[in-house]
């Protein structure tokens, strides 16, 4: 997307000639009448709007008071780059950390709302981290923000840039709002079909659920081969001409799709086990967190790909359609069905021996292939709404990266 900006009447301003900090501090957050806290893991990074927050009740030292159209800069943590980038503007009141610059605007110098553009630019977060100072916890403070300098334009420029920017977001707010819709229907239908039977009347007990009686339920080893990855570290290994990439982990997301983002390779496996293959359910069986444990892909990648020994890959059998797995195992992980059988250890953990052992229920073929036609017409289209986000979100990057 090309983008021509005549540049030629803006004028080079410091942040603080434009806005100031507001730095009203609450003593007792839990008496002072507002009911919500905003704290650093609050904001996500490129969020336009405060999405998360809790309640003050739990807040007992004193906090700053923020107001609607304030905007909540993290000034903290800013080590990693997904860090940084984070500034929302409040639509509502509330109190948030000490940790958490509040910024308004002064509307006689600035266009209502431009201002989101400048504080999540990549250029206002380079300076934001070559002035943060500390020794072991670094932060950016306002005399210093202050100082920062960037090209602003004639006032009614900016109030169409400002109106572009915030259309985009309403749009991505707005598809967000519906994939939560969308996700809370599917769980509905899956919790009707995998509990309920979808319409069965005589039941049978299975762990703390019940379903129909006329379904087996078998160990997983009955209707499923189950293998460990390989077990090597591969954490620095980046580049390509090493050989497979491997998947791992961190490239299995809670939606059970895969995230490439970040690439790992190792050399081409010697045996075929470690080979995966269409239709390979790869399910993560240890983390740090208790809430990944039993996140599964399918996998259905082109080319040479390998697995991480925290993996396990499972290979259905002729009693099992793999892509019906996939779905009951991540459906099985969301009722945390997984966390009653891990151990934890350093991490939180079920391993292969666990896993073959655990039962499942196991419909009809034709059955499976029922709940999988309509699984598959809501995944399609949460797919389509999921890329459109994406792409409204790259769009809303590229904007800021380009005017800012």
């Amino acid at each position: 997307m090309e983008i021509k900006i005549d540049r030629s009447k803006w004028r080079k301003v410091r942040l603080g000639d434009v806005a100031s900090e507001y730095s009203e501090r609450i003593n007792n957050p839990s008496e002072s009448g507002f009911d919500r806290f905003v704290g650093n893991s609050n904001i996500g990074q490129w969020d336009f709007r405060i999405k998360a927050w809790e309640s003050t009740d739990s807040v007992s030292s004193a906090m700053k008071l923020f107001e609607p159209k304030d905007y909540l800069l993290v000034r903290r943590s800013l080590y990693a780059s997904d860090f940084r980038e984070r500034a929302p503007r409040a639509d509502f009141s509330g109190v948030c950390s000490g940790d958490i610059l509040t910024i308004r605007e002064n509307l006689e110098e600035i266009a209502d709302g431009f201002l989101i553009g400048v504080l999540n630019s990549p250029a206002l977060w380079k300076f934001v981290v070559a002035n943060a100072s500390g020794s072991i916890t670094r932060r950016i403070k306002w005399r210093d923000l202050a100082n920062y300098e960037f090209l602003l334009p004639p006032k009614a420029q900016q109030a169409k840039i400002a109106e572009l920017l915030w259309a985009i977001d309403g749009v991505i707010s707005k598809s967000s709002k519906v994939l939560q819709d969308l996700d809370m229907v599917s769980f509905l239908k899956k919790s009707e079909f995998f509990i309920n039977g979808n319409g069965h009347t005589e039941t049978q007990a299975f762990t703390s659920f019940k379903v129909p009686k006329s379904w087996a339920i078998e160990k997983m080893s009955k209707v499923a081969s189950v293998e460990y990855g390989i077990s090597k570290s591969v954490a620095n290994n980046t580049d390509p001409d090493l050989g497979w990439q491997i998947i791992t982990g961190a490239n299995i997301d809670l939606s059970g799709e895969f995230d490439l983002s970040k690439k790992r390779y190792i050399e081409t496996p010697e045996k075929d086990r470690f080979m995966l293959k269409r239709g390979d359910l790869m399910f993560n069986w240890r983390s740090g967190s208790p809430a990944h444990i039993g996140k599964t892909a399918y996998f259905d990648l082109d080319g040479d790909y390998t697995y991480a020994s925290f993996i396990l890959r499972i290979r259905c059998g002729k009693r099992l359609i793999d892509r019906y797995a996939f779905y009951l195992l991540n459906f099985l992980r969301e009722v945390e069905f997984f966390t009653k059988n891990i151990s934890k250890q350093i991490n939180f953990k079920i391993n292969a021996s666990i896993f073959r052992e655990i039962e499942i229920p196991i419909p009809s073929i034709d059955e499976q292939n029922e709940m999988l036609n309509l699984m598959e017409a809501m995944y399609m289209q949460r797919t389509e709404i999921s890329n459109n986000v994406a792409e409204s979100q790259r769009l809303k990057k590229s904007l800021i990266n380009h005017i800012f």
